[in-house]
């Protein structure tokens, strides 16, 4: 039993350390979608890599940080009547 209990806290210091890090991943996709959209506007240029960069960004978080999420008991929750 100590062994699942010893597994348990390293599952959840490895969960809270890519929680925290994958932030960065959050900033990131919003400095690249700011930018992305100034350039557009300004000088009328757009660039699918940046897209496609910020969505994968944002795909890595949403996946990264679920777990984390999910541990600090933070999901939104939606009640269907």
């Amino acid at each position: 039993m100590t062994a699942l209990l010893a597994l348990s806290r390293a599952i959840d210091r490895l969960n809270e350390f890519i929680g925290k890090w994958i932030a960065w991943a959050i900033l990131l996709s919003i400095l690249i979608s700011a930018t992305n959209a100034v350039v557009r506007k300004a000088f009328n240029i757009s660039s699918n890599a940046w897209l496609e960069a910020q969505w994968y960004l944002y795909g890595a978080a949403f996946l990264l940080a679920a777990a984390y999420t999910l541990k600090q008991n933070e999901h939104i929750r939606i009640d269907v009547v």
